[in-house]
């Protein structure tokens, strides 16, 4: 299943067997995007250089 974010700043790294995601906004500006993962659909909003880590939606 692919993984990805509709934002082309914003970056999706899923390691599965930690059960973990990180998202990355790669610019110095606010970003929205849509993430879809593992077939699962959410809205983040990612502060300037953020990285965000999550657990994997089940």
């Amino acid at each position: 299943m692919q993984n990805y974010a509709t934002n082309p700043n914003v970056e999706v790294h899923v390691y599965p067997g930690k059960g973990l995601y990180a998202v990355l906004n790669n610019t110095h500006d606010k970003q929205n995007s849509e993430l879809f993962l593992n077939g699962k659909h959410t809205v983040v909003e990612l502060e300037p250089d953020e990285i965000r880590w999550e657990r994997e939606p089940q």
